[in-house]
């Protein structure tokens, strides 16, 4: 196994350099391991009609273009796991609003908040934000134990961690959580055969969270 980087300035070639790797790779031998492309899920359509569009390949039956999100899916397909509800940030929200309506009186904070307008959409990106930077419950509850915090944030911390342990519960009872594609494939990677002996091409992301 080996990993190569590519750098330069936008505009500098990088995306057209793995394009033509791929698509010599596809040239020499259109059957042979998989080659994924790997791409932010707005651009997978993009690339895959580049792909396409070349004459000079006879097939794409090797390459897949995928985002994260997508690659999950095709994981647990072929892992397990894929029979779990998948939450769209929509459904996220919902169940976030019927967390809130049925907790109200555990709450210290947010219980005056929760009828606010944006509150909920607010709620579901912090704790969205805490799962890409693996802030578990558990590590912000660390943040409360400590003596010197001001009481309004003693109170926020324990709303955040009391909704956020309420929402993990919620889930697993057989849903998926958007955020979690990422860790799904962490824990389930090296059960895959589809990506054992696979070639990948990450293309098109400005960082990375944790």
């Amino acid at each position: 196994m080996s990993l190569q980087f590519i750098i330069g300035r936008a505009g500098s070639g990088k995306t057209h350099y793995c394009m033509e790797e791929i698509k010599k790779i596809l040239r020499q031998d259109p059957r042979g391991n998989p080659l994924i492309l790997l791409v932010p899920e707005q651009a997978t359509y993009q690339n895959e009609l580049a792909l396409a569009k070349d004459p000079r390949l006879g097939g794409l039956i090797r390459i897949q273009v995928l985002s994260f999100e997508r690659l999950t899916w095709r994981l647990l397909q072929e892992v397990g796991g894929s029979a779990r509800i998948h939450l769209s940030d929509l459904g996220k929200k919902m169940v976030l609003r019927k967390i809130i309506e049925e907790s109200k009186d555990k709450l210290k904070v947010f219980k005056r908040a929760a009828g606010q307008v944006g509150f909920v959409e607010g709620l579901a990106e912090a704790l969205s934000e805490l799962k890409r930077y693996n802030a578990s419950p558990e590590r912000i509850a660390v943040k409360l134990g400590e003596e010197n915090n001001p009481d309004l944030l003693q109170a926020k911390l324990h709303d955040l961690i009391f909704l956020y342990n309420a929402t993990e519960a919620y889930l697993a009872t057989g849903y998926l959580d958007p955020d979690d594609h990422l860790l799904l494939l962490a824990q389930r990677i090296e059960g895959s055969q589809m990506l054992k002996d696979a070639y990948i091409w990450m293309d098109g992301y400005t960082g990375f969270t944790p």
